[in-house]
């Protein structure tokens, strides 16, 4: 962990990532359920019939992969934290899902490897100029035909603040959406049993605390995927409802 002005930090490999992604959602039914019907409204857009290759870019716990090939299909999904896919090891009865750990601008795979690919709830994490590049090596990666979709919300409120107490202790959640820039920012703080509070640092944009999101608005995350060679149209109604977007990419 590291120290800043009045607050400690840890990454998201010492604690945020296994306790945002994991511990938080573990305990909730609805966790396998929706990750069912968000693998159908994917499959619809997809069009893939068992035994296809998809391709999982920042697929967070894994359980919509664990969905997707126990439905029949070939999934490889990437994320950057090690500790989350361990976990996702453990709970892929398919033993099937090829669990990659790699950031995704670091990402190296053989082109034409896949039918389709996801790119869902990442966009603007990183640089405009990060995405377009995973755009084009998503494009070389997938084969003649094959389709990509990339999702974005469209809107938060303007500042919130909430907390959730758990059995390691207490977390709160402070963000914040400027419109006119289009950045959305969390900070998260977390109280343990001891009385100890510290916050996330391992940004992916920027050098502050917290995290750091741009809003792409449609027209332009379409036009860097029209820039790469994809033809794009509009996915049918976002799975989290009308604060998201979806577009449907192919090649």
């Amino acid at each position: 962990s590291r120290r800043g002005g009045c607050m400690d930090y840890k990454t998201w490999d010492e604690f945020w990532a296994k306790f945002l992604q994991i511990t938080f959602h573990v305990q909730n039914p609805e966790r396998w359920p929706s990750r069912e019907r968000r693998a159908q409204w994917c499959l619809s857009h997809l069009g893939v019939d068992s035994g296809s290759k998809i391709l999982n870019v920042g697929c967070g716990d894994g359980v919509l992969d664990i969905c997707f090939s126990r439905l029949g299909m070939d999934v490889t999904a990437v994320d950057r934290n090690p500790s989350v896919l361990l976990h996702a090891k453990t709970e892929d009865d398919t033993r099937r899902v090829n669990f990659v750990v790699s950031d995704l601008r670091d990402l190296n795979l053989p082109s034409g490897s896949f039918q389709s690919a996801l790119f869902l709830e990442c966009s603007g994490l990183v640089k405009k100029e990060q995405d377009l590049q995973l755009f084009k090596n998503i494009y070389e990666w997938l084969r003649p035909g094959g389709k990509l979709i990339v999702d974005c919300p469209l809107s938060e409120e303007l500042s919130g603040s909430w907390s959730k107490v758990f059995p390691e202790g207490e977390l709160t959640f402070n963000h914040s959406f400027e419109p006119k820039t289009r950045m959305f920012r969390i900070e998260p703080s977390f109280k343990d049993l001891s009385g100890h509070i510290f916050g996330l640092m391992d940004p992916l944009r920027d050098s502050l605390p917290g995290l750091s999101r741009y809003y792409y608005p449609k027209a332009e995350i379409t036009s860097m995927l029209e820039s790469v060679g994809f033809s794009v149209r509009d996915a049918d109604r976002h799975y989290y409802g009308e604060k998201y977007f979806a577009v449907l990419a192919e090649k």
